[in-house]
């Protein structure tokens, strides 16, 4: 579990990590209430001043509800419940909850080499799934159905997919023992044959993803973001930039520039931070 703390410039004040397995959400309210009363009194940050809290679900919106989730498998009580006043009611504040490929789009945009130069971002987040999220015309897009940005399900979760999971899987069948994504990085220069192998397939998956968002949203930036290791991440985005100039042979419009992200795995959570201040942005935009 991450919580960040970041001003209404968006700027990342506090990042905090901590261990946390329950999946009763809850649970997660009352550690989150604990931790943040903790973490104000020690970084001199006054509760009362908080806009709100975002949370960022692994998950996609049923019925158009953002608040209402189908989850990934081992959260399993967080389904099809109203996360917001679940949440909200233990917080004592209120709560916006949104995807993790969303609100990682949201932390990306605000990235001091993309919001100063480009109105439109598509961001591609490997973690443990594969998600993303669309910010158009300065403005976070969510979609009819509050689900813009599941590039996931253009790779089925029954075959190889461009996945933390999925490369975990891969090292698992080659004897590899791993537990966590935050094992990846060490076990990268020990076995360098069974990474390039896991990149040179995805890589191909990811342009797939990214030419077809391209083609509809013509954004300025493609991000490539995640949970795996930077590295990694650069790795990709070299290898998508090779197979997108081939892909490109011959058309002369502009094309979108392709990015690994700076800020990796915590874009999550800086991006479920920047949540209230987008919505209430937006909200005072659209009046």
């Amino acid at each position: 579990m991450e919580l960040a703390i970041v001003d209404f410039s968006g700027a990342l004040l506090v990042h905090d990590a901590h261990p946390f397995t329950d999946p009763d959400p809850r649970t997660f309210a009352r550690t989150i209430d604990a931790r943040l009363r903790g973490l104000a009194a020690t970084h001199g940050v006054m509760r009362g001043r908080f806009l709100g809290v975002g949370i960022a679900v692994p998950g996609y919106a049923l019925r158009a509800d953002r608040n209402r989730r189908k989850v990934v498998d081992w959260l399993p009580p967080w389904n099809d419940v109203p996360l917001d006043e679940v949440i909200g009611d233990v917080l004592g504040m209120p709560v916006w909850i949104e995807n993790e490929g969303t609100a990682a789009a949201l932390a990306e945009y605000y990235q001091s080499g993309v919001i100063g130069q480009h109105r439109s971002v598509l961001v591609l987040f490997l973690g443990h799934g594969f998600g993303g999220g669309v910010v158009a015309d300065r403005d976070l897009f969510s979609g009819e159905h509050a689900n813009a940005g599941e590039v996931g399900r253009l790779f089925p979760g029954n075959g190889p997919r461009p996945s933390g999971i999925d490369l975990m899987a891969t090292l698992k069948r080659s004897g590899v023992s791993i537990d966590s994504l935050a094992e990846l990085a060490d076990l990268m220069p020990k076995h360098p044959d069974i990474f390039e192998a896991w990149a040179s397939r995805v890589a191909a998956q990811i342009e797939q993803a990214i030419i077809s968002g391209v083609a509809w949203l013509d954004p300025g930036v493609v991000v490539l973001s995640g949970a795996l290791p930077l590295p990694l991440l650069d790795d990709l985005t070299a290898r998508v930039r090779i197979l997108s100039d081939e892909r490109n042979s011959g058309y002369f419009a502009e094309k979108p520039v392709i990015l690994a992200s700076s800020i990796g795995s915590k874009a999550v959570v800086v991006g479920a931070a920047m949540g209230p201040i987008s919505a209430v942005t937006a909200k005072i935009g659209s009046h």
